[in-house]
Parts: structure tokens; sequence; C-alpha cells
């Protein structure tokens, strides 16, 4: 049972990791704001690094409980905590590019969950024994936080999420 859910999520990754591969130029963003992209195109990425993080969670949350590599792989503990700081660090550039360039303020609602979604990973990064990670999660949870405050004018929702958060 437990290897059909790692062959589930391996076969889902590599799908998504396909699918963002092939996004065509047009849909891709830089990771400066030096080229700001439309707000649709932000979202696009939003979602992706997102469901990126939702797949691996519950394997990162395992392995910072001290869970066992259940299939016996090396690597494997890596890869899953690797997809979701690299997701979370995309999504937290991303939001804070969104909100110097648009504001906040008018965003979709869906972007309340994706910057409570990073701002767990942040958090749990924050108590890391390695100070560098530490560093920058509280820096990286710091512009979720922040966002998430911005996102009050139109979602409240967004406020129930910093106290949870906190």
């Amino acid at each position: 049972m437990k290897q059909d859910i790692y062959v589930h999520v391996t076969q889902s990754y590599l799908r998504l990791v396909s699918f963002y591969r092939n996004l065509p130029p047009f849909l891709k963003i830089s990771p400066s704001s030096s080229q700001p992209s439309v707000p649709h195109i932000y979202l696009l990425h939003l979602q992706y690094h997102t469901a990126m993080i939702l797949l691996h969670r519950p394997f990162f949350q395992m392995i910072r409980q001290g869970v066992p590599d259940t299939d016996g792989k090396a690597g494997t503990e890596a890869m899953h905590v690797g997809a979701c700081r690299s997701s979370a660090e995309w999504v937290s550039n991303i939001l804070r590019i969104y909100k110097a360039t648009y504001t906040m303020r008018h965003i979709p609602i869906s972007a309340v969950h994706y910057a409570t979604t990073v701002a767990t990973i942040h958090l749990a990064d924050t108590t890391s024994s390695d100070a560098e990670v530490q560093k920058k999660a509280i820096q990286r949870l710091q512009t979720c936080v922040l966002s998430l405050r911005e996102m009050r004018t139109a979602w409240a929702s967004s406020t129930r999420c910093i106290l949870s958060i906190q």
C-alpha cells in the first residue's frame, strides 16, 4: 500500500514537472522583478508551486517528525524536503514581486491559500538546526505574513490565516 502511494506521488511529480518545463515562453516568469509579468501568469506559477508543496508536504512532515523513509531509498527524503523548500521559495519570491508590481489588494482569493500553504513550510524551517535555512525561512515567512496582511483588504479570511501562522 505504501509503495502505491510513492508510485502515485512520483508519477504525479513527473507529470507536474513535465507540464512546467513545457510551458510556452510567454507563460514563463523570471525569478527577478526586473521583467514583471501580467498577474494571471504569476497566479499560474503560484498554483503550480503550491501543488508541488501539497504533493510533497505529507512526506516533509513525516521526515521532520522522525518517521523513517519507508521505501528504503537514499535521497527520497531529500527530494521531498527539497521540493517543498524550492517551491516555497518560489512562491515567496512571486508574492514579493507581485506585491511590489501590483498590490495584494485585488489578488484572487486563491492567493490566501497559496501564501498560507507556503508559510507552513517556512514555519517548519524556522526550527531547522541549520542556521542559514532558519534565517531564510524567517525572511520568507515574513513575506508571506506581510502579503496576507495586505490581502485583508479584500479577503477577511487572510486574518484567520495570519492568526493560525502566529
